[in-house]
């Protein structure tokens, strides 16, 4: 029932410190722009942090919510430049990722707020060394203050020796594990 929901989500909000929000792409994001401004209205420490899609370059919905309130926009880039083709939806592209991150970033700023953006890079696509370079280089030239790097990769897979993405959609395989003893960048 919608009273069971609400009792968990109240005993969620009183247990956590940061939650973390993932809006769908064909959502209205006035939606969620008012879920954030609830949640601070609840728990004015909570960290809240939307992971968002691009909302098709339209920057007044990223507006919309990097001025609601949440503390964290992140948006993926998924991975570098050459690969986006390959392994991204044709609707989101690596330069309007960054756009988006960027606009939100100012959209919050010229409000006098303070947000952090995020995104992140998956490894092992293909990409080299210069080309996940150049992405952090972009990504810090968009103003992005976190970036994640890593694998989606299952435990099955992994025993399997068979490597391939979960979570982008398209069943891209693993060109080369990245396993945590990688020589630093």
């Amino acid at each position: 029932s919608d009273r069971d929901v609400g009792d968990l989500c109240g005993a969620i909000l009183l247990h956590t410190a940061h939650v973390v929000v993932k809006v769908p792409c064909n959502f209205d994001v006035r939606h969620f722009a008012q879920t954030v401004q609830l949640i601070k209205l609840m728990k004015p420490s909570m960290r809240v942090e939307c992971l968002v899609s691009d909302f098709a370059g339209d920057k007044a919905a990223v507006a919309s919510l990097a001025t609601s309130g949440l503390d964290v926009y992140a948006r993926n880039v998924e991975t570098v430049r050459r690969l986006q083709p390959h392994v991204r939806d044709k609707r989101a592209g690596y330069d309007q990722s960054l756009a988006t991150l960027r606009a939100a970033k100012e959209a919050a700023a010229a409000r006098g707020l303070r947000i952090f953006t995020k995104t992140s890079l998956m490894l092992g696509l293909g990409e080299t060394r210069d080309e996940v370079i150049e992405a952090m280089s972009d990504m810090s030239e968009a103003g992005v203050d976190v970036l994640t790097l890593g694998q989606d990769l299952t435990c099955r897979d992994y025993a399997q020796g068979a490597y391939r993405m979960r979570g982008i959609g398209r069943g891209q395989t693993i060109v080369l594990f990245v396993s945590p003893e990688v020589q630093r960048l």
